[in-house]
């Protein structure tokens, strides 16, 4: 079979990104779905123009996939970069940045019409900036030293931008997604695992947050096969206190003071002390998306609201 459309999707296993590839098929009626990823992957779904590929991030991976199909887009969803386990050493980042830009080489002598590369809203955690409409894609990225997954989004973002967006526009469109926190019955995401798993947090019951649904996410990525180049911000477009959150999904937690979290936050880098509790405020972060909101309205991307998402997950 000839095939009109040939789309990569990189880290395959989450939902947002198997929903992504159907939704290609769906889009693109000729379409071939190539979804790659280290890990086993789940099929979920079975479809004959989607093939799910499980096999190590690796040059020579790239070289022979890349010698076999020419790629209309490529969906970087998953890391390519492993957990960052010394801080101090930066080895495994500069092999993941190896394979990222051997993988924009790849793209760019292929003739790749875009890449989407999808962030995290987490690149922001500690900036100082924040304001009622929230933190805009203009603000500075600033990571704590402590959060190591952030970090490697920042240090991925970072090689998108400086070496390639602004290089090589005439040639490759690249688009950088920074969603807020994503919640789904499927996903495993950083706010939604703290919330379930602990029984004490530290947050304030009034503390706001922007939630996503999975497969909102999903709808968002496959639009932005439109999108001109840039980075957008993806957040919902009303937020949700804790305590709102907490009673829709009918559990209690132990709410401990945000002053608690300074304090245990200063005696792990001063004494090397385990962090006890979980801190929500970095979860908290408010991202304005009116970007967004210009080039394809969120009113016609979301299917969930807040609530509605909330309801989605099954907590049993």
């Amino acid at each position: 079979m000839e095939y009109n459309k040939k789309f990569l999707i990189v880290g395959a296993q989450s939902t947002p990104a198997k929903t992504l590839a159907f939704y290609l098929t769906e889009r693109f009626s000729e379409s071939l779905v190539i979804c790659l990823d280290s890990r086993p992957i789940d099929e979920f779904m079975q479809h004959p123009r989607i093939k799910f590929i499980q096999t190590a991030y690796s040059i020579g991976q790239f070289n022979n996939l890349f010698a076999n199909i020419t790629f209309d887009a490529i969906f970087m969803v998953g890391k390519l970069i492993n957990d960052i386990k010394n801080p101090g050493s930066i080895t495994e980042l500069d092999v993941g940045q190896i394979q990222i830009f051997r993988l924009l080489q790849l793209s760019q002598k292929s003739q790749v019409k875009k890449i989407i590369f999808l962030s995290s809203f987490n690149v922001y955690e500690g900036s100082k900036l924040q304001t009622s409409t929230g933190l805009s894609e203009e603000a500075p990225l600033h990571v704590q030293k402590d959060s190591p997954y952030y970090k490697r989004k920042m240090q991925e973002e970072d090689l998108y931008l400086s070496r390639w967006m602004n290089r090589n526009k005439a040639t490759i469109e690249i688009i950088i997604l920074r969603p807020s926190n994503i919640f789904g019955p499927h996903i495993k995401s950083g706010l939604q695992q703290l919330l379930l798993k602990n029984k004490t947090i530290i947050a304030h019951k009034n503390m706001p947050f922007q939630l996503l649904h999975e497969i909102d996410l999903a709808s968002v990525m496959l639009e932005s096969l439109s999108f001109p180049t840039g980075i957008y911000n993806v957040s919902s477009e009303t937020t949700i206190t804790l305590q709102e959150i907490l009673q829709i999904l009918d559990i209690k937690r132990w709410i401990l003071p945000p002053q608690i979290g300074r304090w245990q936050h200063q005696a792990k880098l001063n004494f090397k002390t385990p962090l006890l509790w979980p801190n929500l405020q970095p979860f908290s972060l408010k991202i304005d998306s009116s970007k967004l909101d210009s080039v394809f309205p969120r009113k016609k991307l979301f299917r969930y609201s807040p609530t509605e998402t909330l309801k989605s997950i099954n907590i049993l």
